[in-house]
C-alpha cells in the first residue's frame, strides 16, 4: 500500500511566546500602533494588550484624542445653528460631521443647555382652566391625563404655577 501525499504545507517554526513579547516591546517602545504590531507581527490585538500591560511602567503614555481636530469655522457653525434651536443630529447633517463632535463642540463651549431658550409649555387657555377646574374638583392625576391628554409633568408645573397643590396619584 502506497503512502498518501500530504497536501498540507510544512508548519513553520513557531517563535516562543518570550520572542514575540520582546519584539512587540520593541514596537510598542517605537510608539507603533496595536492594530499595525498585529498586522505586522501576526499575532492578536490581545497578545499586545497583554505585553503592554504587563510592561506598562517602562513603555511611553499612550496617546489620547489623536483623532482629526475640527476646524474653527465648522465649531462656529455648529453653534450658530444650536442657538437656532436646530436639533443635534439636524446639525450634524448640516454641517456633515458625526453627532458627537457636535456634542462635544457643545459642551466645550458650555452649550449643552446654556445660551437657548427653555422650551415654554404650549396649553391652551381652555385647557389651562380644564386641568386646573379638574384639579380643584379633586380629579386624580390619571383622571386629568386621560381627559387632556397632557403630559404629567407640564400639569404639575402648570398647578405649581397657580398655586394649586398637586392632584392625588392615579
Amino acid at each position: 500500500m502506497a503512502k498518501k501525499e500530504s497536501k498540507t504545507k510544512p508548519k513553520a517554526e513557531k517563535k516562543s511566546t518570550k520572542e514575540y513579547e520582546k519584539q512587540i516591546l520593541e514596537k510598542l517602545k517605537m510608539g507603533m500602533s496595536i492594530k499595525d504590531i498585529c498586522s505586522e507581527l501576526g499575532v492578536s490585538p490581545n497578545a499586545v494588550g497583554k505585553v503592554r500591560f504587563k510592561y506598562q511602567d517602562v513603555l511611553p503614555e499612550p496617546k489620547k484624542g489623536g483623532g482629526m481636530k475640527t476646524s474653527p469655522e465648522i465649531e462656529q457653525r455648529i453653534v450658530e445653528l444650536r442657538r437656532q434651536k436646530m436639533p443635534r443630529e439636524k446639525i450634524a447633517k448640516e454641517v456633515g460631521v458625526s453627532s458627537g463632535v457636535v456634542s462635544r463642540v457643545l459642551r466645550e463651549r458650555n452649550l449643552v443647555n446654556k445660551g437657548l431658550v427653555a422650551k415654554r409649555i404650549l396649553i391652551s387657555e381652555k385647557e389651562r382652566q380644564k386641568i386646573i377646574n379638574m384639579a380643584k374638583e379633586g380629579k386624580s392625576m390619571l383622571d386629568i391625563i386621560c381627559e387632556t391628554r397632557v403630559l404629567p409633568t407640564h400639569i404639575t408645573k402648570l398647578l405649581k404655577e397657580e398655586g394649586i397643590s398637586k392632584p392625588k396619584n392615579y
